[in-house]
């Protein structure tokens, strides 16, 4: 089986739409899930420094792609700093991928005011396990990046993790 060409994308908000440092009180979850905002339309550069151009056709691409996986059964994990091995796989996406256009209700972060009107990529039922989750942000922890296989046929989303 041919290993997917998988690129790193940081999170344009920079936690995604929920303050990772206010995901744990005390080792216990705020809430039982959030949705991350994962992209937006426009220019990135992935972890390697190649850059991508995200117009809305290819967000709706990765979404479709991202959900017909999770509709077969596929696992999105989430990840402590892109390393899938068991001790780091922290939790896991329960929801879908969209698209949507970005309100100000979807940033808390009050520094990612310039995303509103971008149309977003957005993933529903981020999962952290509180435990796993505490020992993250411990660790310094402080955004959220998508692992996006760029095979024009598998074009989806890999992962989401947490990364310092």
């Amino acid at each position: 089986m041919k290993k997917p060409n998988i690129a790193y994308f940081k999170a344009p908000a920079s936690t995604a739409n929920f303050e990772l440092g206010q995901v744990l009180v005390a080792g216990t979850p705020l809430k039982d899930e959030y949705t991350a905002l994962v992209a937006t339309e426009g220019k990135f550069t992935d972890s390697t420094d190649v850059e991508h151009e995200f117009s809305a056709e290819r967000l709706n691409t990765i979404v479709e792609h991202t959900n017909r996986a999770i509709d077969s059964g596929t696992i999105v994990p989430v990840c402590a700093d892109h390393k899938k091995d068991i001790p780091n796989t922290i939790g896991s996406i329960s929801g879908r991928a969209y698209t949507k256009v970005i309100t100000e209700a979807d940033l808390p972060n009050p520094n990612s005011k310039h995303l509103v009107g971008k149309l977003g990529m957005f993933l529903s039922g981020v999962k952290v396990a509180a435990a796993k989750g505490v020992e993250a942000l411990k660790s310094g922890v402080k955004s959220v990046s998508m692992g996006l296989n760029l095979d024009p046929n598998e074009h989806r989303i890999m992962e989401l993790s947490l990364v310092p």
